[in-house]
């Protein structure tokens, strides 16, 4: 019956239509899009302004206008929206502007604040909407409340919250909603509550301080309920905190919102118990038989409200007076610097309202900019990206766009860049990887030439740790985008290595190691084969120099086959004649008396231990370092600085350790040595680095990355421990029961092909020191893998009285003998 009536409702009104003789407006159709230009042309075609037609297109145009205005409003440009909210008719639209309140602060909550504040302007000047706007949001609070709708319920009362903060509505409905919401607490309701409070509590505290008081007090007591949420406790232990801090960070009006003076608001009183009418009749169109007079008197309103803004007499003025402008302006300069803050000013609103990288690109290129103010535009584009909370890929495609257009764009970022780089101490860690992300996309882009890069100088003299972490961005990101073969081809081009000295010096062995250390130590390690093979040639070449100098001095030394020494006491250098074990030219070096050769590798193994995400990726870096014999022992100890110097254990030293010590036995070896190096010298460390190294060394005893003979260091006697060796065998011997259990730690020091390497931790030489091994094991809740040490002690009052009976009877045999 439906379909048939929609139908014949349909078929009348095709025949209205065939035999109405009016013209037809895209109008009627609804919800078509008509062009704001062309919806202008159409009114003014219609000669009468009171006919359906025109206020239909009126009513459109109004809304349209309303929404868009309330749509683009925020705290910046709110007070040039409201005069243009003004210039529009108020009176008749009012169901539209609460319509699109409600739903712009229902879609942007953060935005709640700005929407209050413009509401509290229009109602100080028409308090019919400002009343029709409360009752809108008080009956949606009330249906979502009803509907357990709780995303709906925290809009609306952040909504109350502002407008009580503008003096829109009495503090009365404030308490009255508190009471309804804590009546009967649930975790959502409080959290509502809690909500609120936070919104609006800096006003209640001025206001209706008693009432707040009663509030408060209704929260301590759900706090001792206990029936909610633990998360919706803290929140109340923080609304407490907040309120003791008198609402620090929520002030009820910030500065730029307080729009308008208390004594010219109007305040309106409602209740949650009234009925409430929110008059959505007036959000749909209507034929109006008094259109033109409201219109007018609308228009004399409007000039009270925002006075007569008539331009005729300014135009005429700027008429006669345009010839002596134009004369003014060819003798005067502004050297103030106001035109470039204004175009300063244009470029950054331009591009923060672009929504892709084209468009602020179309409209920037509209500016016809100077070569100086192209300049400014590449400043700012760079300012931008620095101050941005992380790198966005936006302002590198903008500066992409710009670079292919013309090359003055490509020189301005060249010099940009430059001056940059000469003060990038100066600039945070945030702001450098910003900048160096952006960098790297204009290179890797082909935005920018790869010979910006010879500005920089890659040696320990010439760069700060600021320039190091920017070049470390730098070459990162454009691994990223490029790959590490292209990126290596990029560099190794015979066509750009001019420019690339500065980045793989090549003038000293100092300069060039550091260079091979720091791509090294940042991953990048392959794109240095090349300085690599150059650095062993040189020292090779500089081992053979020096030998033949060493043999060729007359200075006083003494000489035999085998060995040269000074006999100054300076150096000592070993050096083997014999020309076919060219080898040893290879291992020859500079001796570096200063150290700094060790400061620099233990530099780049913290900040490669440091910088990596897991152990894996440590160990990997870490072996492609290629290190000597002897600077495995610096790696090794710096693992076990690193792990000493944590707050609290992390298991990432122990997994890196356990896997050096799978991937080649030196490391055992090495770590077997610091393990008794660190136990001799317990008595230096702190409680905490006592923790964490007895905990390193468990983790490599429970993985067999240390061989268990290691214990046998250990002589656990009163007379041959310190309180806190006795305090570090303890945290040991705990970490392996945690990790392994007590069963097969017992079954491990039970073993007896390992008793001779336990003797020392299980002494029997004296029933003193057995006494003392049985009750610290004990003490420590290890009394279990004491059972054989126990029955020994047990036994060893008869064991002694057999050998005392022995020894009487050989002393007497051997008397014997003797007579």
């Amino acid at each position: 019956m439906e379909k048939q009536s929609c139908l014949k409702r349909n078929r009348s009104n095709e025949k209205n239509v065939k035999y109405d003789k009016r013209p037809r407006t895209k109008t009627e159709n609804g919800g078509v899009y008509i062009p704001p230009f062309k919806l202008d042309q159409m009114m003014s075609n219609i000669q009468d302004k009171s006919s359906v037609e025109y206020q239909r297109m009126a009513w459109d145009a109004l809304k349209k206008s309303i929404n868009g205005l309330v749509n683009k409003v925020n705290a910046e440009n709110i007070r040039n929206i409201i005069p243009e909210l003004f210039s529009e008719n108020l009176i008749r639209g009012k169901g539209l502007f609460c319509r699109s309140c409600v739903k712009s602060q229902m879609a942007s909550p953060c935005f709640t604040d700005v929407i209050a504040a413009m509401a509290a302007v229009v109602n100080s000047k028409f308090p019919d909407v400002g009343h029709l706007l409360l009752r809108r949001v008080v009956f949606l609070f009330d249906l979502a409340y009803k509907r357990n709708d709780k995303h709906q319920l925290l809009a609306t009362a952040k909504f109350i919250a502002h407008l009580l903060n503008q003096l829109v509505v009495n503090e009365l409905l404030a308490l009255e909603l508190l009471v309804m919401l804590l009546e009967n607490p649930t975790d959502d309701s409080v959290e509502v509550a809690v909500g609120f409070v936070t919104e609006c509590g800096s006003m209640l505290q001025d206001v209706c301080p008693r009432g707040l008081d009663g509030i408060f007090d209704r929260f301590r007591d759900i706090l001792y309920e206990g029936e909610i949420d633990k998360r919706v406790e803290f929140m109340t232990e923080s609304l407490f905190a907040l309120r003791k801090a008198n609402f620090k960070g929520h002030p009820a009006v910030r500065a730029e919102l307080d729009l308008v003076e208390p004594e010219d608001q109007t305040t309106h009183e409602i209740s949650l118990c009234d009925p409430i009418d929110p008059e959505f009749d007036k959000d749909i169109f209507k034929v109006n038989p008094k259109f033109i007079e409201e219109e007018e008197n609308y228009e004399n309103i409007k000039k009270t409200i925002l006075g007569d803004e008539s331009d005729d007499g300014v135009e005429s003025i700027d008429e006669s007076s345009s010839e002596e402008d134009e004369e003014e302006q060819k003798s005067i300069r502004d050297d103030t610097g106001t035109d470039s803050v204004n175009l300063r000013k244009t470029i950054y609103e331009t591009i923060m309202s672009s929504l892709d990288y084209e468009e602020a690109g179309h409209k920037l290129l509209k500016l016809k900019l100077t070569p100086e103010q192209e300049m400014d535009l590449c400043c700012l584009i760079i300012e931008c990206t620095i101050h941005e909370k992380s790198y966005r890929r936006f302002y590198g495609l903008l500066a992409q766009h710009f670079c292919t257009i013309s090359n003055s764009y490509k020189q301005n970022f060249e010099k940009c860049f430059l001056e940059q780089y000469l003060l990038i101490h100066r600039l945070e860690t945030n702001k450098l990887r910003n900048i160096a992300s952006l960098l790297a996309h204009l290179l890797a882009t082909d935005g920018l030439p790869w010979h910006v890069l010879s500005y920089i100088r890659l040696t320990e003299d010439d760069t700060t740790s600021s320039s190091r972490i920017f070049l470390k961005y730098l070459f990162q990101e454009l691994s990223y985008h490029l790959g590490i073969c292209l990126l290596k081809e990029r560099l190794s081009g015979p066509t750009m290595q001019s420019y690339f000295e500065s980045i793989f010096p090549r003038d000293n062995l100092k300069n060039t190691r550091f260079s091979i250390n720091f791509f090294t130590s940042i991953g990048l390690g392959g794109i240095t084969d090349d300085l690599r093979e150059y650095l062993k040639n040189m020292q090779r070449a500089v081992g053979f120099n020096m030998a033949q100098q060493m043999y060729y001095s007359n200075i006083d030394m003494i000489m035999d086959d085998k060995y040269v020494m000074y006999d100054k006491g300076l150096q000592r250098f070993s050096y083997d004649f014999d020309s076919s074990q060219e080898q040893d030219y290879d291992m020859m070096c500079i001796n570096d008396d200063t150290r700094a050769n060790r400061i620099n590798l233990r530099r780049v193994i913290y900040e490669t231990i440091m910088s990596s995400h897991d152990f894996e990726e440590t160990g990997h870096k870490l072996m492609e370092l290629e290190l000597e014999p002897s600077q495995v022992v610096d790696l090794c100890i710096m693992i076990i600085k690193c792990c000493s110097m944590e707050i609290s254990y992390r298991g990432y030293y122990g997994l890196l350790a356990q896997r050096l010590c799978i991937i080649d036995n030196v490391y055992k070896e090495i770590f077997e040595k610091l393990f008794v190096q660190q136990y001799l010298s317990t008595h230096c460390l702190e409680k905490n680095k006592l923790r964490n190294i007895a905990k390193f060394f468990a983790h490599l005893l429970a993985t067999n990355g240390l061989p268990w003979h290691v214990l046998g260091y250990i002589r656990l006697t009163e007379n041959d421990t310190t309180s806190t060796s006795r305090s570090y065998i303890k945290i040991l011997f705990q970490e392996l029961r945690e990790q392994i259990g007590v069963r097969a730690l017992k079954a491990r020091l039970s073993d007896p092909r390992m008793q001779a390497d336990f003797e020392s931790l299980f002494p029997r030489n004296n029933p003193r020191n057995t006494r003392f091994s049985i009750n610290f094991f004990t003490s420590i809740g290890l009394g279990d893998i004491t059972d054989d040490l126990e029955d020994y002690l047990k036994t060893m009052p008869r064991l002694m009285m057999l050998q005392s009976e022995s020894d009487r009877d050989f002393r007497r045999n051997k008397r014997r003998r003797a007579y």
